[in-house]
């Protein structure tokens, strides 16, 4: 059922939503401009400052910084966390708590963003976030546990399977974060996320195919799309 304090009349609610999702989008952000890299967080804190026009970050001394920065990434993220974050907060989800919704959306952005600009996975979020699913299930839903390691580790050997006969075509990182899928999803709900995630990243591939004329040695970012599976697979 849609969340009352998200109906269209209440401006009070969108508004909370839009706020936290802009301060969701601040730290996928901070996620996606410093892990990879390994950078410190001195270097990015002030990332929004960039975003104003040139003339005041020049007033503000912030040109140098901003000059390696990609702004339309920050930009577009900003939209798609404030996006991401109203709607799940109005769907709800089935059986997950809202919070831990929001919070499996947000990392699943981060996510998306860091394997679309740099083709990987992070080993650092998977690990924390597979930690705060286990302890999420411990704590809200002990009754779930089983439900959720065995939709944990049913992903993680069904996408290792995958990488062994094509490894070219998944990755360890994309097996991991199936694994990670499968705890925040539990079975059977997990067979649901990975059938949307593969059907999904499918049909990109064919349409990357397709534009460039079945060319060889393409790649493609495909976490976005398992990720994508997972969140449809949660609020439906």
């Amino acid at each position: 059922m849609p969340d009352p304090v998200l109906a269209p009349g209440n401006a009070a609610g969108w508004l909370l939503a839009a706020v936290l999702g802009a301060a969701a989008g601040y730290g996928i952000n901070l996620v996606a401009d410093l892990l990879p890299g390994k950078l410190p967080w001195r270097s990015r804190w002030a990332a929004p400052v960039c975003l104003l026009p040139p003339s005041w970050r020049a007033r503000l001394g912030m040109e140098a910084p901003c000059q390696d920065m990609a702004l339309r990434r920050h930009l577009l993220v900003y939209f798609f966390a404030i996006l991401l974050t109203a709607a799940l907060w109005r769907a709800g989800g089935a059986s997950t708590p809202k919070a831990l919704l929001l919070l499996y959306g947000w990392f699943f952005l981060a996510v998306a963003v860091i394997d679309l600009e740099h083709r990987r996975v992070l080993n650092t979020m998977l690990a924390v976030a597979a930690v705060v699913t286990l302890l999420a299930s411990l704590l809200w839903a002990p009754n779930r546990l089983l439900s959720t390691l065995v939709g944990g580790a049913a992903a993680f050997l069904l996408f290792l399977l995958l990488h062994l006969l094509m490894p070219r075509g998944m990755g360890m990182g994309d097996v991991k974060l199936a694994g990670v899928i499968g705890l925040m999803t539990g079975f059977p709900l997990v067979l649901t996320a990975l059938a949307l995630g593969v059907v999904l990243g499918g049909v990109a591939a064919l349409a990357v195919l397709v534009a460039e004329r079945g060319r060889r040695g393409l790649t493609m970012a495909y976490a976005p799309y398992l990720v994508a599976g997972a969140l449809i697979a949660l609020v439906i």
